[in-house]
């Protein structure tokens, strides 16, 4: 016959236990900030080679935050924009006055809110998931994949203001629902919840779909609480939450609401049509439910086969993918299919994870609807909906990144420029646990069995068939990372292209700028403001239409305009190697040669707005100049 023991464990065992418990956290700390420092050295390595290539959206940044530090400038939006906040362009001010005004300085500064949002999302996905699913999501970010590398380093595209305020709302949305005993720390959540919804649509309105989600959850958490009388008949307990949740907000969204009132309330129509809805820009909606179904259909296909598998790394194993579906433009049946083949391959990893964390909830709405439909009182259905914070962290989770999808899927900018685009699927990286968890909960039977021995192993064949695909999975999107930053850094290395403070191409064309004097100069966007943050202001320019060198383009700095337009001889220079977009139209017809040759002509005609120019060629530059200028 059997005993059961109930003998004191010794004294030696419980110290030992003790001790493992104290080592527990120091051990994770270690881990913790040892990945930190890795992620954080190699975007600095990459930063110091001059990677990625600094351009006009970056340069616009970096010259807002020179107006700040040296003319005590202070924007509220982005130059030209005033939808996206300038917060970044702050933030910059510190690095630039100890590094000085360069490309390096500006990625340092985002090299620092990647890090952040790395530190927010491990802190909420250890308290929804486990510390080993959050680890192993430090890990992977900390990583790439490439194109998530590209967009957190790249200043001026609003990707680091949507996953900072991102992650930290997320995080704080959870220490909120854990239900703080003191009232000080529930009203300090409070007010930070607010701040980082407000800051973070300030920053940009791709945080929409989590703040959303942050919402229902705050919601849902609330209602819960007032229907099951724990705060019924206290009105004023809720309304005061209300209030300073509202308070936080509105002090975050301060600086968006004076430029609303500042700008005549042109916002909502910039977000449009930067996001490409339909009837927001200078085409039409097309009347017809026909033509309204397809570009629907259209931008679907390109999202679920372009957009979404560019921001999850498509690019480290297809680099040419990403040209399909460009509209009007012709290609290879082969390079279609392969594109709709990886495109789907990798979508469907993506839509599984979140299938797979999305049909509890799935089910728990739709239990929670069967009493409803039946006649029963609200307190009587199942409450399965209303579980503790982890289980609405990662409601969260599945709702904002199902928001994300979405609101690229609409915009039309996904059909027509369907690579570039891709950051507006930016938030998808902060759904990134979705994917770790059933990787590494599939893959924790092999694990115990290395490290316990055979006779740990899995019971049954379903568990270890489950235990080898979870960890072959994990071990894909390792590589798929590494390999995604391995390219990187042989594509940093080329001298011509990268560097700091800027490539051997614009050091050259600076330089012959100045010494012939030809500082006032017309050029296309991409080339305006990244020269101009290049030379540190010491030459200026004014955009020229896409289609047209004697028109005006899209100038983000009317001042320098001014400039240009009152220098008796400015010359032109065409970068004819930057691949710019804005010489592309919207039915792909490339403009970069179009327009020298509209400024040759007028040269070859005899104009004499032109006499005494001519005309130097080198490193991928065509200049068009006075030669009397020095």
């Amino acid at each position: 016959m059997t005993t059961l023991s109930l003998a004191r464990p010794s004294s030696g065992a419980n110290n030992a236990v003790r001790a493992a418990e104290r080592r527990a956290p120091r051990r994770e700390i270690v881990v913790v900030a040892a990945s930190l420092v890795v992620a954080g050295a190699l975007r600095l390595a990459l930063a110091a080679q001059g990677w990625p290539p600094v351009e006009s959206d970056e340069a616009t940044v970096g010259l807002m935050a020179e107006d700040i530090l040296r003319h005590g400038a202070h924007p509220l939006f982005f130059y030209g924009q005033h939808y996206m906040g300038a917060l970044q362009a702050y933030l910059a001010v510190p690095f630039f006055a100890v590094l000085g005004p360069t490309n390096f300085a500006l990625h340092a500064t985002t090299t620092v809110q990647t890090l952040l949002f790395l530190l927010f999302l491990y802190l909420f996905t250890r308290i929804v998931y486990s510390p080993g699913v959050a680890w192993w999501t430090l890990a992977l970010l900390s990583l790439g994949p490439g194109q998530a590398l590209f967009y957190e380093m790249r200043a001026g595209v609003g990707a680091q203001d949507t996953l900072v305020f991102g992650a930290l709302l997320l995080w704080l949305v959870v220490e909120r629902l854990r239900r703080p005993h003191r009232k000080r720390a529930r009203m300090l959540l409070e007010l930070g919840i607010g701040l980082a919804a407000g800051l973070g649509l300030w920053g940009d309105f791709l945080v929409v779909p989590f703040v959303l989600a942050a919402s229902v959850a705050l919601g849902m958490y609330a209602r819960r609480r007032w229907c099951s009388r724990l705060e019924r008949g206290h009105t004023g307990t809720v309304l005061g939450h209300v209030l300073v949740l509202g308070l936080g907000t509105v002090i975050g969204l301060a600086p968006f609401i004076l430029g609303t009132i500042a700008s005549g309330g042109v916002i909502g129509h910039e977000v449009g049509t930067a996001a490409g809805v339909p009837g927001t820009g200078d085409g039409e909606m097309q009347p017809w439910i026909w033509g309204v179904l397809v570009s629907l259909g259209q931008q679907v296909t390109a999202a679920l086969l372009v957009g979404l598998p560019h921001a999850l790394g498509l690019g480290t194993v297809c680099g040419s993918c990403a040209t399909w579906p460009f509209p009007q433009r012709a290609l290879p049946i082969a390079d279609i299919v392969r594109q709709v083949v990886l495109g789907a391959l990798f979508s469907g990893v993506a839509l599984g994870a979140w299938s797979v964390a999305a049909a509890p909830y799935v089910r728990a709405v739709w239990r929670r609807l069967r009493p409803v439909r039946s006649g029963f009182n609200d307190e009587d259905g199942p409450r399965e909906v209303y579980r503790d914070a982890r289980w609405w962290g990662r409601a969260m989770l599945v709702l904002g990144g199902a928001l994300t999808v979405l609101e690229y899927m609409v915009s039309r900018s996904a059909y027509d420029f369907p690579a570039t685009s891709a950051r507006y699927l930016v938030g998808v990286y902060l759904c990134m646990p979705l994917l770790v968890e059933p990787l590494w909960r599939g893959s924790q039977p092999l694990w115990w069995w290395l490290k316990r021995g055979r006779r740990h192993r899995a019971e049954t064949p379903r568990l270890r068939v489950s235990a080898v695909c979870g960890l072959w999975l994990l071990g894909a999107v390792v590589a798929l990372h590494g390999a995604g930053l391995v390219r990187i850094a042989q594509e940093a290395g080329n001298r011509q292209a990268f560097g700091v403070p800027a490539n051997a191409r614009d050091r050259q064309l600076l330089t012959f700028l100045q010494q012939e004097g030809a500082t006032r100069f017309y050029t296309t966007y991409w080339a305006c403001a990244r020269l101009m943050f290049e030379a540190q202001e010491r030459v200026t320019c004014s955009v020229i239409n896409a289609a047209n060198p004697f028109a005006s383009g899209l100038n983000r700095i009317p001042a320098a305009t001014s400039v240009v337009e009152a220098a008796p001889h400015p010359a032109y220079v065409f970068d004819r190697l930057a691949g710019d977009y804005d010489v592309f139209d919207p039915l792909g017809v490339d403009f970069s040669q179009r327009l020298p040759d509209q400024l040759g002509s007028r040269l070859a005609s005899g104009d004499p707005r032109f006499a005494g120019y001519r005309v130097a060629s080198f490193s991928g530059f065509l200049v068009y100049y006075f030669a009397g200028s020095t």
